[in-house]
């Protein structure tokens, strides 16, 4: 798991790697009932990131890309 600070870190990290992987869509969800993200590319779940947010925007996010933790995603 990579911890990001930021919404410019979040944002040039998620523009980096859609760069890698064109067929990467991001997607707003709930995890755990608080804000997320979700990575997906070609059908997979690839990255959940849990973001933390404060009042000035994202605080921070975390990359988890652990296929174990991702299984439920793909239902």
């Amino acid at each position: 798991m990579m911890e990001l600070h930021g919404e410019r870190e979040l944002e040039v990290f998620l523009l980096g790697y859609r760069a890698a992987d064109p067929d990467a869509v991001v997607e707003q969800v709930s995890v755990n009932g608080s804000p997320g993200l979700a990575v997906r590319s070609r059908g997979r779940t690839v990255a959940i990131l849990p973001v933390e947010v404060c009042v000035d925007g994202v605080e921070r996010a975390w990359w988890i890309t652990d296929p174990a933790r991702l299984t439920d995603w793909d239902r």
